[in-house]
């Protein structure tokens, strides 16, 4: 797999692991754009990291998904590889039932590889 020249979409990289991977795509000599869903929080890595693109959007949103695609499309052409890897923090005692944990987790998830491929 070639690692440089690619043109990189990360969603959920503006923190963690995402975050990572976009800075070392970055060092490896890609353009990378990340998204996440708190505009102050990828204001903060911008400045740290100008060389990353970032734009707010949540994949839980379809709306966002569809605006995040059509703004992607026109900004990035070249875009080749995208990377999901937002997700949701859930903290819930998993000693007590929870009927709605699965549901939860899969909105988020499992949707959003769905709806950005």
């Amino acid at each position: 797999m070639i690692l440089s020249g690619r043109t990189i979409l990360i969603t959920g990289g503006s923190a963690g692991i995402g975050l990572a991977f976009a800075l070392k795509f970055v060092e490896l000599g890609n353009e990378v754009i990340v998204t996440g869903r708190r505009q102050s929080v990828l204001d903060e890595v911008q400045k740290r990291h100008p060389k990353l693109h970032t734009i707010q959007s949540d994949v839980a949103d379809p709306a966002q998904i569809a605006a995040l695609a059509a703004r992607v499309r026109m900004e990035f052409p070249k875009l080749d590889v995208l990377m999901n890897n937002a997700g949701i923090m859930l903290y819930k005692n998993l000693k007590a039932p929870a009927a709605d944990l699965a549901d939860d987790r899969c909105s988020t998830g499992c949707s959003e590889c769905a709806n950005l491929s």
